[in-house]
């Protein structure tokens, strides 16, 4: 691929995807509400730059400029929140031992809405999967059941994963504070709904994280 596009082009076209796509989407919202979001987001982002130890795909793109723009800026700030976490999580993960299909199906039985989307682009052969399904029931993981399915056991052992990968998402959100972060949500859900409303072509690169 690199011998037809270089790493910058491509992270041009997806900066000029994302552009278009929010001067869609957010037309009918308030600037100065994009900017106070921006702002916020962007001191938690700012935060989260000074701990790039041990993630090195957030570290990637930390190392980019930030864009002029508001919206751009908002979206800057949220790939890089994005990728401090999911960093964080594989972290967490590795951490326990797992395998990379094994921590796979423990996110689909926990979000099983994306169980189609990350079976098919991941490419584990029938073998792999079932052998893995098979290593999960035996940690009283999985019920033996069809579907992915989380024990009680299984559901706090991924409860637990994921209160882990919180805290070490911690030194991102405490730039802004409880009022902040309140306040982050506040305007998430007015642009979100914007976003999801627009009938348009859907971001470049929103991948679910696992």
């Amino acid at each position: 691929m690199w011998e037809r596009f270089s790493p910058r082009q491509l992270l041009d076209a997806q900066l000029d995807g994302v552009q278009r796509k929010l001067e869609r989407a957010l037309a009918g919202v308030d600037g100065d509400l994009v900017e106070e979001a921006a702002g916020l987001l962007g001191r938690a982002a700012a935060a989260a730059c000074e701990r790039p130890e041990g993630r090195p795909l957030f570290a990637g793109y930390a190392s980019l400029p930030w864009p002029y723009d508001p919206q751009l800026r908002l979206w800057h700030a949220h790939y890089l929140l994005r990728e401090f976490r999911g960093d964080g999580h594989i972290a967490v993960l590795a951490s326990e031992g797992l395998t990379g299909l094994e921590a796979l199906q423990l996110h689909i039985a926990f979000v099983p809405a994306v169980g189609p989307v990350f079976r098919a682009t991941r490419g584990w052969s029938d073998d792999q999967w079932n052998a893995s399904l098979e290593t999960l029931q035996g940690r009283g993981w999985l019920t033996t059941d069809d579907e992915l399915t989380l024990t009680p056991a299984g559901r706090a052992y991924r409860e637990e994963i994921e209160g882990r990968t919180d805290a070490r998402n911690l030194p991102a959100y405490e730039a802004v504070g409880d009022d902040g972060c309140g306040r982050l949500l506040e305007m998430g859900a007015m642009i979100a709904s914007a976003v999801l409303a627009d009938s348009g072509s859907p971001f470049p690169g929103l991948i679910p994280d696992g």
